[in-house]
């Protein structure tokens, strides 16, 4: 049926995992306690990190998981294109931008990665994390701590989702202070 609207499954599965990843990033808390300037970048930023630890459990999961990973990605690159042209940026600059977006999730990811294979501990997040996050930080304090401790739960909480509710494009996250939310 979804064949019929030009949708197959698994766009329809990746693109509401997408959007329950955009949902979490964008998470007050990050912006007001944990230090992320509220910007293009810092919505970047913690997009990517949330983007990245789904895409590692994806990518541990069964055949029907495996195959979300490449249509989620797919959902980025078209969010960011889309966005980039909202903000006037001129037809021949976007695919160059966009490339550039899906090389520093690909970067995000593989350090992530890292830092949840290296045992999933506050000592390698933090690293991972300010890593990436130095450009963002400028003159501003982000919390790298508590974003790290952030981090410590939700790979832990994503690891724990069943492959059923991913692949029928149910995920939970993480509360930045506490308590997990459903976003559907």
């Amino acid at each position: 049926m979804f064949g019929w609207f030009g949708q197959s499954r698994e766009k329809v599965t990746a693109r509401a995992l997408y959007d329950a990843a955009l949902a979490a990033s964008r998470a007050p808390d990050f912006y007001a306690s944990h230090g992320i300037p509220d910007s293009i970048e810092g919505r970047f930023e913690m997009l990517a990190l949330h983007l990245a630890v789904l895409l590692d459990r994806l990518g541990r999961g069964g055949d029907e998981a495996r195959k979300l990973s490449p249509r989620l990605t797919e959902c980025f690159v078209i969010d960011m294109d889309d966005a980039m042209r909202d903000r006037g940026v001129g037809d021949l600059t976007v695919p160059k931008k966009v490339k550039k977006a899906a090389a520093a999730l690909y970067d995000r990811h593989r350090a992530y990665g890292g830092a949840i294979s290296a045992g999933n501990t506050t000592e390698f997040w933090r690293m991972a994390l300010e890593t990436q996050f130095a450009e963002l930080a400028g003159g501003g304090k982000i919390d790298t701590a508590a974003l790290a401790a952030y981090a410590v739960r939700l790979a832990p909480h994503l690891e724990a989702a069943q492959d059923t509710d991913l692949t029928a494009g149910l995920v939970t996250y993480p509360e930045p202070m506490g308590q997990g939310v459903q976003h559907r």
